[in-house]
C-alpha cells in the first residue's frame, strides 16, 4: 500500500516536469481551468486528475472503514451498497473542499493543531505515565537509550518535547496557520470559482 501511494503521489510532480510550461496557479489548482480548453487532454492533465482521484481514496479509506463499522455495514459483500453508504463521508468532504479550495493553509493548521498532539505531545505524556512507577521502569521491555544515563534524563527529554511542541508547534504554529487560513478566506472568499486565478482585466474606458 505504501509503495502504491508513493507511486501515485509522484504522478503529479512528474507530470509537471514533463510539461514545465504549466506553472500558473489556475492550471495548478483549478479543475475548471484544467478541462476548460476541451479535449484531448495533455499528459499533465490526465496524470493530475488521476493523482487527485486516487489519493482521495487513499486518504479517505480509514474513514470509510470506521463509518462502515459504526453503521454495521463493514462486512457487506456488495460493493455497490458499500459505495452508497460511504456517501455520508464523501459529501461533507466534497462540500468543504468547495468552500475552502486551499489545501496548503488547511494542511498547516492540521499539522499545528492536531499532528503536534498525536505525534509528539500524547506519545511523550503516555510514556511518562506508563513508566511513572518504579516497578514499571524495572520491568520495562525497552530501557532508555545508551546516551541517556537514567530514567530521570528520559523524563527531562519528554518534558522538554512536550513543552517545546506545545508552545512552538501548537501555540505559535497554530496561531500562524489560523491567521494564514483566515487571510486566505478574506482574500479569495468562500466557494471561489477559481482559487488564485488572475483577476479579470478591468475594462478600458
Amino acid at each position: 500500500m505504501e509503495g502504491a501511494a508513493e507511486k501515485v503521489s509522484q504522478l503529479n510532480p512528474n507530470a509537471r516536469e514533463w510539461n514545465p510550461s504549466v506553472d500558473s496557479p489556475e492550471e495548478n489548482r483549478c479543475l475548471y481551468i484544467t478541462f476548460s480548453n476541451g479535449f484531448p487532454l495533455t499528459a499533465y492533465q490526465i496524470y493530475w486528475f488521476f493523482h487527485r482521484f486516487i489519493t482521495f481514496g487513499f486518504a479517505c479509506t480509514p474513514l470509510y472503514f470506521v463509518w462502515e463499522k459504526v453503521i454495521g455495514m463493514h462486512d457487506t459483500k456488495s460493493m455497490c451498497l458499500r459505495a452508497l453508504v460511504r456517501l455520508p463521508v464523501v459529501i461533507p468532504i466534497w462540500f468543504l473542499a468547495i468552500i475552502f479550495p486551499f489545501f496548503g493553509p488547511i494542511n498547516s493548521a492540521v499539522g499545528a493543531l492536531l499532528v503536534s498532539f498525536t505525534v509528539y505531545i500524547i506519545p511523550a505524556l503516555a510514556h511518562m505515565l506508563t513508566y511513572r512507577k518504579a516497578s514499571a521502569r524495572l520491568n520495562a521491555a525497552e530501557k532508555p537509550p545508551a546516551f541517556l544515563p537514567s530514567w530521570t534524563a528520559m523524563y527531562i527529554v519528554n518534558i522538554f518535547v512536550v513543552g517545546w511542541v506545545l508552545v512552538v508547534g501548537f501555540g505559535f504554529g497554530g496561531w500562524a496557520s489560523m491567521t494564514n487560513f483566515v487571510r486566505q478566506v478574506d482574500t479569495f472568499g468562500l466557494f471561489a470559482r477559481c482559487y488564485q486565478c488572475k483577476p479579470p482585466t478591468p475594462p478600458k474606458h
